[in-house]
Formats: C-alpha cells, structure tokens, sequence
C-alpha cells in the first residue's frame, strides 16, 4: 500500500498521519478534534486514535468555553466508545504510557502501543474524572 506507515515508525514521527481525518468530538471546540487513521505492522492494518480536548481543565465550574460543555464532553466520549482503536496516542505522555512503551519496543521489539482495551479504559478515566469533578462542586 502506497502511504503505509508501520508503527514503530509512527512512534514518534509525530504521528502526521492524525491529521488525515478529524471528526467532531471535543467540548472544548464545537467542532473539536478527535482524530483517527490506519497504520501497518507486518501487513497488518491497526487503526490509531486521539482524542483532542480530552482535558478536564474546561469543565470546572467558573472555567466553560461555553454552556452544555460538559454535556458535550460526554457526547464526545459516548460518539468515541463507537470507535474501534488499536493503537491509542495521547495528547501527552501520561495518556497512553508513552515513554514506557517506547523504552519497551527499543529494549524488547515488543510493541505495546498496539492494545485494543487503553482507548475504552482511557475514556473511562475521562468519564470518571468529569463525575469527580462535580462531585467535588457539590461538596464544596
């Protein structure tokens, strides 16, 4: 396939290939970006996804982009949940274990960017980290 590009070269190009396809995902931008794309290992296809505007620092009261942005992040995260995701790449490093893995494929060849449960456990921090943000307001 012309443009394919393994994983352990998207580890880290910097990952250009995200750009290829947005869709509408964020709270933090009406049309945010949640981004996917398909890379190759051994010839074998993996879908990569991003979820951009995955950050809870918008969602604290006194702190909104805009009304409903809450309810917009779980709308993101529910439309997300629908997306098949082998191979997860966070906004940062702490999102996926970034620097981890990548000492693990140096040392070993093992690639464990390639694991189909982080993207849903990742929502789900996302998800959690949204109720305990209201749950700390309404203690407050």
């Amino acid at each position: 396939h012309a443009g394919q590009v393994k994983v352990e070269e998207t580890v880290f190009a910097n990952l250009a290939a995200l750009t290829d396809v947005r869709r509408a995902t964020s709270h933090k931008f009406r049309r945010g970006k949640g981004r996917r794309t398909e890379v190759f290992d051994n010839g074998k296809r993996y879908r990569v996804g991003m979820f951009g505007g995955a950050g809870a620092n918008t969602l604290v009261k006194g702190s909104f982009d805009y009304d409903n942005c809450r309810e917009d992040y779980l709308k993101s995260i529910a439309r997300l949940r629908k997306e098949k995701v082998d191979v997860f790449i966070g906004n940062h490093v702490w999102n996926n274990n970034t620097e981890e893995k990548i000492k693990i494929l140096r040392e070993t060849g093992k690639n464990e960017f390639i694991d189909k449960d982080i993207w849903h456990n990742f929502l789900d921090f996302c998800e959690r980290r949204l109720e305990e943000i209201i749950l700390k307001e309404k203690q407050s």
